[in-house]
């Protein structure tokens, strides 16, 4: 919209963006912040102390403070350096908490961290960062046959969230999902925020980055 230099048109005044991956998925938005994260929320989290203690220590050797020390403080020192979107699994902190904390709370939810059981019934099966479908249920909202006529979906394929199916049909690109556009923190986003100068970004549970 910005690209058409066209007010009348396409008149862009602000953006809001709600629960979005906005920059490298899994270094950035996740691994990388993950133990400090996992610290700050232990009342919830219910970690025992060995394994936070061997948490922090991959925190540091694994580069993760660093680069948080560096590049998440306001004003930043420059450009983020570009990570490779992997971790090796020696360092998969994120994947190691989550791991953790649904031995501790088998109804743990990556997305809401103060979800306890039991699981509740979703219109999608996905009442938590786990698929469930509640015995008696409806049948998922997306996968019914009334629905897939409505939206023009084929009948044949059964839906599923988070599902494996390839969207994109190239190769390779930020995450290698076949997107090859860059992320949105690399150009679209900062585009928006220097022309608008109101831009609002929420993560989904509490809380709102409000930029102007």
């Amino acid at each position: 919209m910005l690209d058409q230099n066209d007010t009348e048109y396409f008149n862009l005044s602000g953006a809001l963006a709600y629960d979005p991956c906005i920059g490298d998925f899994t270094y950035t938005q996740e691994t990388a912040v993950a133990v400090p994260y996992a610290v700050a929320n232990n009342n919830m989290l219910n970690l025992n102390s060995t394994f936070l203690a061997e948490l922090e220590s991959l925190h540091q050797s694994c580069g993760y403070a660093d680069y948080v020390n560096t590049y998440l403080q306001f004003p930043p020192p420059g450009v983020q350096a570009p990570q490779n979107g992997s971790t090796s699994p020696a360092c998969d902190v994120f994947d190691m908490i989550d791991t953790a904390a649904l031995d501790v709370n088998p109804c743990f939810d990556i997305y809401e961290i103060n979800s306890q059981c039991p699981l509740l019934w979703d219109v999608l099966s996905f009442p938590t960062q786990l698929s469930y479908e509640a015995p008696g249920a409806p049948q998922t909202y997306f996968d019914r046959a009334d629905v897939k006529a409505a939206i023009h979906a084929p009948v044949n394929v059964n839906w599923t969230i988070c599902s494996n199916e390839r969207v994109f049909v190239g190769h390779g690109g930020p995450q290698g999902e076949g997107d090859l556009s860059a992320d949105p923190i690399q150009k679209v986003l900062p585009q928006v925020i220097e022309a608008t100068n109101r831009v609002l970004i929420g993560n989904g549970d509490f809380d709102m980055i409000i930029i102007t």
